[in-house]
């Protein structure tokens, strides 16, 4: 431990990081040498002696950024960056600025995780759901304080682990950036792409400037890149974008230069179709040009009715189910609601698959199948429980060969590898490309856990149809020991009877020849019953051996992403290797030769893995067929083995009837 003197004077408080520098201001990251306790500091840089910023800092900017410490500390909701006291220990100089202290959220900016080459194409649908969630609650919040952010961007929303969730949270309010013609570049340098039209050019503004700027950052965290003309610069991109109609959402520059305008978001993202189609829908009224229609929809009266977060919260609250058709090897998503049944679901799989109505075999992911008689809200689990989903196996289908579906850039790409590209062109193949690798892993995982739900629905099948075994040897055994005794107590009538005949009592040919006959029926029937029973317990044996030898299979442990996860970290070494061309590499087109032939590698793999799991699965789908075709032979075995039982008790009592009317007559 440092000697007293030694301290800083800011001590129990040591400076560990800087954690980011903006135009105005500098945050630092500060850690409480006894509790652990950790702050970020954010403090202005301008106007410090011998920065050379002292003539900067004008009586405007002072205001404007004491104003928004001012507002910071006031704002209290869970979703923008929660502001305190900054301690004493910290507190600068009598006449400085007033310094900042938030809440340190220790999972770093949203573009850092947009950078993850996993992200290229947009966050999977649990984080993308998460993040509009709260960046719509944040902006609501402010502007229900009459607060309007006017820089959101990826690089102002952070994320904080809150019990084990991930919470997004609002920073940098930018209460201290010009927004008058004069001062646009200087404030908003690396902005501007997020910025509304209106506030660009310097024209009145309302809380609708958070609408757009609000839907271009949803664009990016479904898509991967902004929706209009990314790599153009504002000045440039606006020119074109302006003539955009209000459907639009998205604005490219097509492999031949030209300018698409498109009503939908690009396919290749990780949300389901629902969920994207309502995205959609609300991103033509956040995206829309004119900023006093932005956010708005017409009422049956044609007045103006804002909707902006009404309606993204009522879309991310619906209900989306996801379904699984082994046999394609496809994912399908659908809309649910309280009242759709599993029957509507089963006839959207139909027409969607190709796959009947009548030849599907649904199954929950704990092998059992839904309860039919039940909704099909059954069939979902809220968006973080990944894994939950409705998996259904076509009766009698031949192994299918499933091709891949490629993007059409990855398409464009295999077909002419050698074709050098330019830059931007090449790495939204190549993030298509990465894209497609992680759907065919997904696919792949998703396979692997079918064949592990269809073996838990056979060895269901298989514990009932043992138990049912169990019970007809044991009712057989029973049987046999029954018809034992019957046969020793008539053989013994009968010897009795011969020894009255010889003797010249009381005889009856007729009682004699029903008794003999009562004999022969019985061994009859159970020599048929023995028999049935046997030739079942072989094929149970039989089912049980070919059982045993999948549970014991391979892949009843493996998981089918492994085989893949070399080729897919590979495909992602190759786009951040692209990404980190310089400028002069970046100036010259190149060709797809090595991402081609990385696609090439996955594709045999995936193709080897893919069968190899549809053999296992069809394998399964026998046995399960078997314990389906067994079911039925052991429950009539059962009921004739109840009714010869029975017949031998109802005979034992003629036979005893009879012996009765004989001592009677005697």
């Amino acid at each position: 431990m440092a000697a007293a003197e030694d301290r800083p004077p800011t001590y129990p408080w040591l400076k560990d990081k800087v954690l980011g520098t903006g135009g105005f201001g500098t945050v630092t990251l500060w850690r409480h040498n006894d509790t652990g306790e950790t702050i970020a500091l954010k403090k202005c840089r301008w106007g410090t002696p011998g920065t050379g910023t002292e003539n900067i800092l004008t009586p405007k900017h002072v205001e404007r950024w004491e104003k928004e410490v001012e507002i910071m500390n006031r704002l209290n909701h869970q979703a923008v960056v929660r502001c305190f006291p900054v301690p004493d220990e910290l507190t600068g100089p009598q006449g400085d600025l007033p310094m900042l202290c938030m809440e340190y959220c220790s999972g770093g900016d949203l573009r850092k995780v947009l950078n993850k080459p996993e992200n290229c194409c947009g966050l999977r649908e649990a984080a993308v759901r998460s993040c509009i969630r709260d960046m719509t609650e944040a902006v609501a919040y402010l502007h229900s304080m009459r607060i309007i952010h006017r820089d959101l961007k990826p690089e102002n929303i952070v994320l904080q682990d809150v019990d084990g969730k991930t919470v997004y949270k609002l920073i940098d309010l930018g209460y201290a950036k010009e927004l008058e013609q004069s001062s646009v570049c200087t404030s908003f340098v690396g902005t501007l792409q997020y910025l509304a039209p209106e506030l660009f050019l310097s024209k009145r503004y309302t809380c609708t400037v958070d609408y757009w700027s609000l839907g271009l950052v949803t664009h990016e965290i479904i898509t991967g890149i902004r929706p209009f003309l990314p790599n153009m610069t504002p000045v440039e991109w606006m020119k074109r974008v302006r003539t955009k109609q209000s459907h639009h959402v998205c604005v490219y520059e097509g492999r031949n230069g030209e300018i698409q305008f498109s009503s939908h978001m690009f396919p290749e993202c990780h949300i389901s179709q629902p969920l994207r189609t309502r995205i959609e829908e609300w991103l033509r009224i956040m995206l829309e040009w004119d900023p006093v229609l932005r956010g708005q929809v017409l009422d049956e009266d044609s007045a103006k009715q804002f909707v902006a977060f009404n309606m993204i919260n009522d879309i991310l609250n619906k209900k989306m189910i996801k379904v699984f058709v082994v046999d394609l090897c496809r994912l399908l998503e659908y809309e649910v609601t309280e009242s759709t049944s599993l029957s509507e679901v089963q006839q959207w799989v139909a027409r969607d698959s190709g796959v009947l109505v009548d030849d599907q075999r649904p199954l929950l992911p704990r092998g059992q199948p839904p309860d039919p008689t039940r909704p099909a809200i059954q069939c979902w689990a809220p968006p973080d429980e990944d894994e939950w989903l409705l998996y259904i196996f076509a009766e009698g289908m031949t192994r299918p060969q499933v091709p891949p579906h490629f993007p059409p850039l990855v398409e464009a790409m295999l077909r002419e590898p050698r074709t050098a590209v330019e830059y931007q062109t090449q790495r939204r193949m190549w993030a298509h490309a990465v894209f497609f690798l992680h759907r065919e892993a997904r696919l792949l995982t998703l396979l692997t856990q079918a064949q592990k739900v269809s073996m838990l629905h056979l060895m269901s099948g298989h514990a009932q149809l043992t138990k049912t075994g169990q019970r007809m040897l044991s009712d057989i055994a029973k049987l046999q020991a029954r018809h034992h005794l019957f046969m020793e107590a008539l053989n013994t009538d009968l010897d009795y009877y011969d020894e009255q005949a010889s003797s010249g009592r009381l005889t009856s040919e007729k009682l004699y020849s029903g008794w003999r006959e009562m004999g022969e029926v019985t061994l009859r029937q159970v020599h048929a019953v023995v028999e049935r029973v046997q030739q079942l317990e072989g094929s149970l044996t039989a089912l049980n051996t070919r059982i045993l030898e999948l549970q014991c299979s391979p892949f009843a442990r493996a998981r089918a992403i492994d085989s893949l996860d070399s080729v897919l970290t590979a495909g992602e070494d190759h786009y951040c290797n692209l990404r980190r061309r310089n400028k002069e590499q970046r100036a010259t087109p190149h060709d797809n030769t090595d991402m081609c032939k990385l696609l090439l590698q996955a594709l045999r793999k995936r193709d080897r893995l893919q069968q190899d799991l549809y053999k296992h699965v069809e394998k399964q789908s026998e046995c399960c067929s078997e314990v389906a075709a067994l079911s039925s032979p052991l429950e009539a075995v059962l009921q004739d083995a109840a009714r010869t039982a029975q017949h031998i008790s109802s005979l034992q009592k003629q036979r005893q009837k009879d012996i009765w009317k004989i001592m009677e007559i005697a």
